[in-house]
Order: structure tokens, then sequence, then C-alpha cells
């Protein structure tokens, strides 16, 4: 008779007396631990799935003191690149049988702070964050071991300097460097750019960008250049009241993180303005929008990002002997050509 549907919850004495074994035998084949005959087993797995049964987790963990859980430390689940990063995370921890906690830091060092506190009492085995400190100093001396403690921590998208042994990041600089050749290659000269604050990628983004800017002799005005705070509600009409408002000066555009891509394209259209004639737009990492207005776009490999971060998680947390090695990959970021920027032709 199937018990499921029973209004009790299930206990392994109830596990252990269907099977016709001890509590103990019950134990064992539910924690995977000790000698137990393939008879034994059989019985006990038949007994489990007639009841419906699930152990518990926390107790579990204080037997066999792990948790079977990590954690993913981010700016916000709501931003495409980390929820997609997350999702890859979660895949490899899954096929471990781990669980994956997900904590949202906002660009707030403080409550980042809060989040690892709470991570390091809540016994997790390892961490993955892109963290909203970007170097050793930025650490307060009192909470370093939060960061670079006994939990193993594999920073990703971000590097903390000083701090960071185990690193995954994308090579921002060079594509910055790569939109602004690109661009300057078709024969643009005015090339703006809009970015949000707080972003140390972003940061590297730009100076990638103005590097380019000078290589080339165009040099970089300031005035093309707009910085957006990462908590305006507003952007629209902030991007209305600043770059958009002299729009027409520029012949090329540069989205360096595409959260600023929807209000922009809403913006240009206001102004009546169209894509690539008016204004040629090169944005950051690949979204539904990009693809359907057909916008170049500099592709981070995020399924890169995200496997080898936990991957080189676990590694610490099966071989601690490890946990002193640097480990460090530079990834690449693809451009993915469409429709969005067009050729200047010289005059005459």
């Amino acid at each position: 008779m199937d018990k499921r549907n029973e209004n009790k919850s299930i206990t392994i004495d109830d596990v252990a007396k269907l099977a016709g074994v001890s509590r103990a035998t019950a134990g064992r084949v539910v924690g995977n631990y000790g000698s137990v005959s393939e008879s034994a087993k059989t019985k006990v797995k038949k007994a489990i799935e007639e009841l419906g049964y699930y152990p518990n987790a926390i107790a579990q963990g204080l037997r066999s003191n792990t948790s079977k859980t990590i954690a993913v430390v981010v700016e916000s689940i709501n931003n495409h690149l980390f929820s997609e990063l997350t999702s890859w995370i979660e895949k490899v921890a899954l096929k471990k049988g781990y669980s994956v906690m997900v904590c949202s830091t906002h660009e707030n060092p403080l409550l980042e702070i809060q989040h690892l506190s709470s991570l390091h009492n809540r016994r997790v085995e390892g961490i993955v964050i892109a963290a909203t400190s970007t170097s050793e100093t930025s650490i307060n001396k009192k909470n370093k071991h939060l960061y670079d403690g006994d939990i193993p921590m594999v920073y990703v998208d971000r590097e903390v300097k000083g701090t960071s042994r185990n690193l995954i990041v994308s090579n921002n600089r060079d594509a910055g460097y790569k939109a602004a050749q690109y661009l300057i290659e078709l024969g643009h000269q005015k090339i703006g750019g809009i970015a949000t604050t707080s972003f140390a990628t972003v940061a590297e983004r730009f100076a990638g960008y103005q590097k380019a800017m000078e290589d080339e002799g165009i040099g970089f005005h300031s005035d093309n250049f707009m910085k957006i705070d990462y908590e305006a509600e507003n952007v629209e009409e902030i991007l209305e009241k600043g770059i958009l408002s002299r729009i027409r000066e520029l012949t090329a555009l540069i989205v360096f993180n595409n959260s600023l891509l929807a209000p922009l394209l809403l913006g240009l259209r206001k102004k009546g303005l169209s894509i690539p004639e008016d204004i040629s737009i090169v944005a950051w990492d690949d979204e539904n929008l990009n693809q359907l207005m057909e916008i170049t776009t500099m592709k981070q490999q995020v399924e890169k990002l995200g496997t080898y971060a936990a991957e080189r998680l676990f590694e610490l947390i099966e071989m601690p002997d490890r946990r002193g090695d640097t480990y460090i990959q530079v990834l690449e970021t693809e451009m993915i050509v469409r429709k969005s920027c067009r050729e200047i032709k010289e005059e005459g």
C-alpha cells in the first residue's frame, strides 16, 4: 500500500519498520555510509520509494560535517549575465549532488559582507562570487577571513586584487578595445559610450575603448561618454537629458553594459532616429533584445565562466591541498556582427 498520502511526517523509523530492518541499517542506507548487505539496501530503498521519504538534509550535514551546499554571490539574479552564469554553476553542482544558494548584493559592500557572514554560519562548502569589493584594501581587516578564509572561494567576472587566487574573468579591456576598433575601421570617429557606475568590469571596457581611440589618433572626448548611477530608476529620462540631447553629433555609440540598451533604444525611437542610418550601436552581452533588434554585440563566454568556476570550486572542496594554488582563466570575448553598424565612407 502506498503510504505517501497519509497525513504525517515520515521518519527513518517508518522506513526501517516497513523494510523490516533496524533503524541503524536504514540510516546507513539513507546516509550512504557503513556496510549494508545488498538485500537490506534493496528493502530500504523500496520502503523509501513507497513512503516518499526525504531525509533531513540539515541533520545529515551535522552527522557528516558537510552541508552539500555551495553558494553563488552576485550583483543581482535579475541581471541576465548573472542568471545565466548561476544556471551553469548549478548544472555542475547538481551533478555533484549539491544544492546552490544564491545571494544578491545589489552592489552594496555591506550587504555582501552580511551574506558572506551568513553563508559561513550556514556551513556552505564553497562560494562562487562576483565581488562588489575590487581590492584587498577595500575589505575591512575584520572581514578579510570572509574573502580568504577556510571556505573555498572562486572569484568570477571580477577580481579582488590581492585576494583572488582562483579567478575566471572575461578579457574586458581587450573587448572594449575591439569594440571601438571595429567602429573606427568602419570609418567612425565620433564614437560615444554609455555605462553604469560601480562596475569594475565596465571600467576595464572603457579603458580599452579609450586606448583604441588614442591609438588611432582620434583621442577621447569626455563629453561623448556618459556614466549613469547603478541605482538610477529613471534611466530613459537621464539619457534623454544627457547623451541623447547631443546624439546627432555622434555617428556611433557603445553600450558598455546591456541594462542600458532598452532605455537607449526607446530614447532613440522617441527622437525618430534609426539604427544604423542615424547612429551605429555596439552593445554588451547577447540577450534576446540584442538578437531581436539585430544589434552587434560583444558576447562573453558565460557557459565557460560558470562551468569553469564551478569545476574549480569542487576541486578545492574535494582536494584541500590545492587551496594554496593559483588558478586564473581569462576568457576572450566574441564580437557578434549584426546590422546595427554602418560604414562611413570618406567624401570625395
